[in-house]
């Protein structure tokens, strides 16, 4: 559950795969897409926690999170482009988008799992 969205943000949609154990949190965020992908398969959490090499990716963040302490992986992709991925719980987290670091951290801080 998110207790802080960033003004101009709206759920668009959401995709939903039991068989698979993944699901799809789609928000329309300045115009552009904003998802949080959610995977409870151990498998495709293992095989997700590597990152594109291509890539900036910044040192991994700690965050309290309704306090819980936490790892968080944030990948810059393009200007302003990020992805912060998470484990909690054996469950694989994914959130981004077109959005500024801060912001997309500032969401995470204030997630209920």
């Amino acid at each position: 559950e998110f207790f802080y969205l960033p003004e101009n943000t709206q759920f668009s949609g959401s995709s939903l795969d039991l068989e698979a154990g993944v699901a799809y949190l789609i928000y329309e965020y300045n115009g552009n897409n904003l998802i949080l992908y959610i995977s409870i398969n151990d498998q495709d959490a293992s095989d997700n926690r590597t990152f594109d090499s291509n890539n900036e990716l910044d040192n991994a963040i700690k965050l309290d999170i309704m306090g819980n302490k936490m790892d968080i992986f944030i990948e810059k992709k393009d200007d302003n482009t990020y992805t912060a991925k998470w484990d909690y719980h054996n469950t694989y987290y994914e959130l981004g988008g077109l959005i500024d670091k801060a912001e997309l951290e500032r969401i995470i801080e204030n997630m209920l799992f």
